[in-house]
């Protein structure tokens, strides 16, 4: 059985998926020693002899060779890979997702400002100036003097008070003239050189005697402030 039958395995690692896989091949003793599926020669398993119809102990031992070499590269290669994805897995570190800081909003600091309590305000009291008022001194009635009064119509001899014929006197004509303006009722009129004693007022006769010029009395004379 083992005479008709021949085992072994493709070493064209990295193109071939059955010697990626370290499949054992079986193939007929008539046929090729090249695999299947990549027809790359085979390395026989146990004896070491490399297929191919007619091909010398030489290139057999060549071809051990060369799949010792590839076996062996294959290998680093693949070691190397590892490394590196484990080297990537290992310093490929996600970091963390940012923790995003809260947002803090600073209230704004009232400072209470002490409230200062304004004075009050005086009242301003203007005082009125005081306005005196002026003192009327009451002129009291002068006492009368005697003097000489020039009437126009006569002269006056006697009692004089604020500047006219007040009280005792005598009145001499110089021309006619009614003797008294009190005197309203007969209106009796004096003749130059007629005189008249008696009490006046106001330069006006209402008490007394008439005379005319010879000295006769011509009458008693009493009249009313208010006339007759």
């Amino acid at each position: 059985m083992s005479e008709l039958k021949k085992t072994g395995k493709c070493i064209n690692f990295g193109n071939c998926a059955k010697a990626d896989r370290h499949e054992i091949i079986e193939l007929d003793f008539t046929e090729d020693f090249v695999c299947p599926e990549c027809n790359s020669d085979l390395l026989e398993e146990h004896t070491g002899k490399k297929g191919g119809k007619g091909a010398p102990k030489k290139g057999l031992l060549i071809g051990a060779i060369a799949a010792v070499v590839l076996l062996g590269g294959a290998a680093a290669f693949f070691l190397t890979k590892d490394k590196e994805e484990i080297a990537t897995e290992e310093t490929t570190i996600t970091p963390p997702a940012a923790l995003e800081e809260p947002i803090v909003v600073e209230e704004p600091i009232v400072i209470d400002t002490p409230v200062v309590a304004e004075p009050p305000i005086e009242e301003q009291v203007v005082e009125k100036p005081v306005v005196k008022e002026p003192v009327v001194k009451e002129s009291k009635p002068s006492a009368p003097s005697s003097g000489t009064l020039n009437l126009g119509y006569g002269t006056y001899t006697g009692q004089i008070k604020n500047g006219k014929a007040n009280g005792s006197g005598r009145l001499v004509f110089k021309t006619n003239h009614i003797i008294s303006e009190y005197d309203k009722g007969q209106k009796r009129t004096a003749e130059p050189g007629d005189y008249i004693e008696g009490q006046f007022e106001n330069n006006n006769f209402y008490s007394g005697k008439w005379f005319g010029k010879d000295n006769n009395q011509k009458g008693a004379i009493i009249l009313q402030k208010s006339g007759l």
